[in-house]
């Protein structure tokens, strides 16, 4: 039992690269397999805290956001989304720009 938590220690300490999460991308039956979205209300991105800054996390989601014509606006984080190796997942809304000029931010 101990040899199971020190692996899972290590492969969580090592962590991936932040990359964004797509929850349906292997799944045969979702209407997006393999033709990819067409629009986008929100973004998760998946890292390990010793791997990235909160900077290049932004930055990925305003590039994903900026895409389809919308604006990141930072949601939450939380850990019940990523796979260990990635454990924290940033969720950032995508925004239209006349949302966020008119302050209906959610």
């Amino acid at each position: 039992m101990t040899i199971t938590g020190l692996l899972l220690l290590f492969i969580a300490a090592c962590g991936g690269q932040p990359y964004i999460h797509l929850a349906n991308e292997y799944d045969r039956e979702s209407a997006t397999f393999l033709k990819g979205i067409t629009d986008r209300n929100d973004v998760t991105i998946c890292y390990a805290k010793r791997n990235t800054t909160p900077s290049v996390i932004s930055q990925m989601a305003a590039a994903e956001c900026r895409r389809f014509a919308k604006i990141a606006s930072f949601r939450e984080q939380t850990l019940r989304t990523c796979p260990i190796a990635t454990p924290i997942a940033a969720v950032f809304n995508c925004l239209d720009p006349a949302q966020r000029l008119q302050g209906n931010v959610r």
